[in-house]
């Protein structure tokens, strides 16, 4: 038993020394709102959109990841150029993110289908509460409240037809430090996501449609980790 307990113990210490955590929030509604991930999705309904989610994980612990947004996007000139909206809110612990993108498609009408390219820029305003935690030691260098602005912006392409579409984005190029102590060295910054979206439509009749897709998330500067939604 005693060996056991000492297995465990070192297990978890080696564990330990290197550990990767996710940044931006998860989105498991991505079918139902594509701008979240994919500027190139601005537009691609033909018609004016809006979406508003919310996310509660592990409710009723205290810190939990909860996330909100609310977006909206339109089509414009003939159905040639697409503009979105993005707001969102994040908050996990003492950290607290807002979030505040703009987005321009510009779609290129194809015999299969229609192929979209889109851009998206905007900012990220973070707060971290760390004067709300119970320190052992006050004079922690780190015991202050901290908020970061940070500009940044994305890419992506976006093609559908009637039967499928498919879509490749990377919403967030610039990796901006997370956050920035003048007595402590640390190259923390947030990492790049790729985001490869897949889906077709399926006609039962005429009145039904089955709609199955994946969404594969990859993260930069992590040696192991990727997030796969399927719907």
């Amino acid at each position: 038993m005693k060996n056991t307990k000492l297995i465990l113990v070192s297990t978890l210490m080696f564990a330990s020394l290197l550990c990767f955590a996710q940044q931006r929030p998860v989105v498991s509604t991505y079918q139902f709102n594509g701008l979240l991930i994919n500027p190139a999705y601005a537009g691609s309904l033909n018609l004016f959109s809006a979406t508003v989610t919310n996310r509660n994980q592990w409710v009723n612990v205290d810190g939990a990841p909860n996330s909100q947004s609310v977006s909206a996007h339109t089509t414009w000139a003939e159905n040639r150029v697409g503009t979105g909206l993005t707001i969102q809110r994040d908050a996990v612990g003492v950290h607290e993110q807002y979030s505040v993108y703009g987005s321009y498609a510009y779609k290129i009408h194809m015999s299969t289908g229609i192929l979209s390219m889109g851009l998206q820029g905007g900012f990220d305003s973070r707060s971290s509460n760390f004067t709300s935690l119970d320190w052992k030691d006050a004079s922690d260098p780190l015991n202050l409240d901290q908020s970061r602005f940070n500009p940044n912006f994305g890419a992506g392409l976006y093609f559908a037809n009637k039967k499928f579409f498919v879509g490749l984005s990377i919403p967030y190029i610039l990796q901006p430090k997370i956050f920035d102590v003048a007595s402590i060295s640390s190259d923390a910054r947030e990492s790049r996501y790729y985001y490869l979206n897949i889906g077709n439509v399926i006609e039962l009749s005429k009145t039904i449609k089955l709609n199955p897709s994946f969404l594969l998330r990859m993260q930069q500067r992590a040696n192991i980790g990727y997030d796969l939604n399927v719907n």
